[in-house]
């Protein structure tokens, strides 16, 4: 017998496969993917409540409207003006997804407006549900970044769990490409935000392990990454060598799309797993097109784990080559053939930005000043300067001479 907890786990994984199909591909993809019209009705209606809510911790989504009948029992809807936790003063209904239910709320105590992030209501005693509730609060909270969700606390009331975060005025990246790909410069900032963060989240030890646009949130100070349900926290630098054991076959969780093909088959995983999740995003930042995506989750995986993505030249002519060729280290199968760590992304990043803001003509100091910093260019670049300066000390020499006589 179906339990209720079996239908949200099957609404909520439909869900997050849905979301990532293409709009006039998604009532094909139920139609084959489920039978069952109770699950498909329910997923329909959380796909629709996600279209018109357009921006994930924003202006107020169906404010007083209780959530419709499901296939289980709700929770009542929160009211406006309720206290939780003798602290959090519920201002409004902002959304409510796979991944539970938000609310923008009022902290007494510190007088500032947060988001209220809720688990679902059938998974509230779930002991998983819980754990990753929790896992987020932590690891969220051991980060302290500009461009990270800060999480202020986590708590409970009433037998609802949740976690207060900073309340984010803006839309996701995913809602944003639904309106095409991004400009060079709009995309390469948005880029280097979200490198520097992956960046002081691995320092810490903390491996996101769903990078996607629907976890990057654009605010008008920038973008910020959200979202670290399914983090794992080692407590000290993810590095190359320090891996974050998860037993093969098991716990295989993330996003389909933008998972690498480590995580997808269930092995080891460390910072260069975000990396390529990282460059899953940029390849369909800067040209609207997934680069994994296929017509089936399996077709999906296969293109992870062996195919290849149509190059980027192929798909636009104006990226640099300098772009295309970080996006492709980052996408490569083997994670010792990626980049070692997300600040060397964000260092590539960076001189791509500059290249791209200063003017194209004449000679780019800033970028030359920064490529003579690095070992590999200085040291050739100091013996072809000492064998010019000696060359000209010589013809000077010889021209002397030869006034004087």
């Amino acid at each position: 017998m179906t339990t209720p907890s079996d239908k949200w786990l099957s609404i909520k994984s439909l869900f997050t496969e849905a979301l990532e199909q293409d709009l006039e591909k998604r009532a094909p993809f139920l139609r084959e993917r489920c039978a069952d019209a109770e699950i498909r009705s329910e997923v329909e209606r959380l796909l629709r409540e996600h279209d018109e809510a357009g921006t994930f911790l924003s202006t107020p989504f169906l404010e007083n409207v209780a959530p419709t009948p499901a296939v289980f029992s709700r929770l009542p809807q929160l009211e406006t003006g309720e206290l939780l936790a003798g602290r959090f003063r519920i201002a409004y209904f902002v959304a409510a997804g796979g991944m539970g239910e938000v609310y923008a709320a009022e902290d007494t105590q510190l007088e500032r407006t947060v988001a209220l992030k809720f688990l679902p209501p059938e998974s509230d005693r779930e002991e998983r549900s819980i754990t990753r509730l929790q896992r987020e609060a932590k690891a969220a909270s051991a980060l302290n970044h500009p461009n990270i969700c800060t999480v202020y606390d986590v708590g409970e009331d009433g037998g609802r769990a949740f976690i207060a975060m900073e309340f984010l005025d803006g839309e996701t990246l995913a809602a944003r490409l639904k309106r095409g790909p991004c400009a060079l410069e709009e995309g390469l900032r948005i880029a280097l935000a979200v490198s520097s963060a992956l960046a002081a989240a691995h320092r810490k030890g903390v491996i996101h392990r769903d990078i996607k646009p629907g976890n990057i949130m654009l605010t008008t100070t920038g973008a910020k990454l959200l979202d670290f349900g399914l983090a794992l926290h080692r407590g000290k630098a993810a590095g190359d060598s320090q891996t974050a054991s998860v037993a093969p076959g098991a716990n295989v969780t993330g996003t389909v799309p933008y998972m690498s093909p480590e995580q997808l088959r269930g092995e080891e995983v460390d910072a260069r797993s975000d990396i390529f999740s990282f460059g899953a995003v940029l390849y369909e930042m800067f040209t609207g097109k997934g680069a994994f995506k296929g017509l089936s989750t399996i077709e999906t995986i296969a293109a992870i784990t062996s195919g290849e993505p149509t190059p980027l030249r192929e798909l636009t002519k104006d990226l640099p080559g300098a772009l295309e060729t970080l996006v492709r280290r980052c996408l490569q199968k083997r994670a010792d053939e990626r980049y070692a760590s997300a600040s060397d992304v964000e260092d590539q990043l960076r001189e791509c930005l500059v290249a791209a803001t200063e003017s194209t003509s004449g000679v780019n100091l800033k970028v030359l000043l920064r490529q003579l910093r690095r070992p590999r260019v200085a040291i050739p670049a100091l013996i072809v300067l000492t064998v010019l300066a000696s060359l000209s000390a010589m013809w000077i020499h010889r021209s002397l001479r030869a006034r004087w006589a």
